[in-house]
């Protein structure tokens, strides 16, 4: 299935992990055409430069809402230990850019 194919109800809740770099910033960019609410977390990124460089807003905290989906858009060792499932709804949908979340809990790689 190609990506324009997808469909997401609207407001689904998407994370992004790493979203505040050059990957992370053109995945946020693409997703908005979905009519989706997007969160990028980034325990690095400074918020403010983020917003001013790319147009995106990101957190430092994580989130305690549960998302519909969360793409792992960058191979940081802090991302290593997240449960991403943990940070999910039941029914999910994980997109992993880099190779570096578990096989068997991934929806889809690159």
């Amino acid at each position: 299935m190609h990506y324009s194919e997808l469909q997401f109800a609207p407001n689904s809740l998407f994370l992004v992990t790493g979203g505040a770099g050059f990957i992370g910033s053109n995945l946020c960019e693409a997703l908005k055409e979905y009519n989706v609410d997007i969160t990028v977390y980034d325990p690095w990124a400074n918020p403010a430069i983020a917003k001013r460089e790319y147009g995106i807003d990101v957190v430092n905290e994580l989130p305690t809402e549960k998302f519909d989906a969360a793409i792992a858009a960058v191979a940081h060792k802090k991302f290593e230990a997240l449960d991403v499932l943990s940070l999910l709804k039941d029914k999910h949908v994980i997109f992993d850019v880099k190779c570096t979340l578990d096989r068997s809990i991934v929806d889809g790689r690159l």
